[in-house]
């Protein structure tokens, strides 16, 4: 092959490539400026208290006295940063409250995570397919989320069939409908009892709010 035919096959794919990626691009601003069309709608509605769903992943003592309500994204880095606060938070409150998972996704690939994490679920291992991926942020693609359920020993063929099933995906869309009736406005949010706290909080603001709650019991 000459040179030329070379850097001219070279050109081609080159172009090939910029156009799929400015097709990636605007599929996800798409998908942003969805969700912003979306909280403005919901923004003038009458405000609500979360809903305590049995297929929402829950950590914690089922008769606690108080319920937290975690808004969250997988590809958030401050809700990675969260899970080590709310590990120490369950540690010691263990018997007193209730911790609530709710997907909030706000990009493409943020949604495919948030879809795995509830097909684990379907076999009885969020919490642990909820650290992989906090675990590996910069990884999360199709391919990994087969890795991180490997790695699981969960069953193969149910986890692939699970990620295209529309009732899986239905959940994770409910909760981020919720998310935008309740003015959730960023990632993490929380509902700890009366309180709402959006953003990242500490241990010792948390595990203060907590008490505050408690009392209130």
């Amino acid at each position: 092959m000459s040179n030329k035919k070379f850097l001219w096959l070279l050109f081609i794919l080159l172009i090939i490539v910029i156009v799929i990626f400015f097709i990636s691009q605007l599929k996800q601003t798409a998908k942003i400026q969805e969700y912003k069309n979306l909280q403005k709608f919901f923004a003038n509605l009458d405000q609500q208290t979360p809903l305590l769903k049995k297929e929402n992943p829950k950590k914690g003592s089922e008769r606690a006295e108080l319920v937290i309500f975690e808004y969250s994204d997988f590809l958030c880095p401050y809700c990675a940063e969260m899970k080590k606060v709310l590990d120490e938070v369950i540690k010691k409150y263990n018997n007193q409250i209730l911790l609530v998972w709710k997907d909030f996704p706000r990009l493409a690939e943020s949604e495919k995570a948030a879809v795995a994490a509830r097909c684990a679920n379907e076999q009885g291992n969020f919490w642990a397919y909820h650290d992989l991926l906090f675990q590996n942020q910069q990884k999360l693609n199709d391919e990994f989320y087969l890795q991180a359920a490997g790695l699981l020993k969960l069953d193969l063929e149910k986890f692939q069939n699970c990620l295209i099933n529309p009732e899986i995906a239905k959940l994770v869309d409910n909760d981020l409908t919720e998310g935008f009736l309740l003015k959730v406005d960023a990632t993490p949010y929380f509902f700890v009892g009366q309180e709402k706290i959006s953003g990242f909080i500490n241990y010792e603001e948390l595990a203060k709010l907590i008490e505050e709650q408690l009392l209130k019991k």
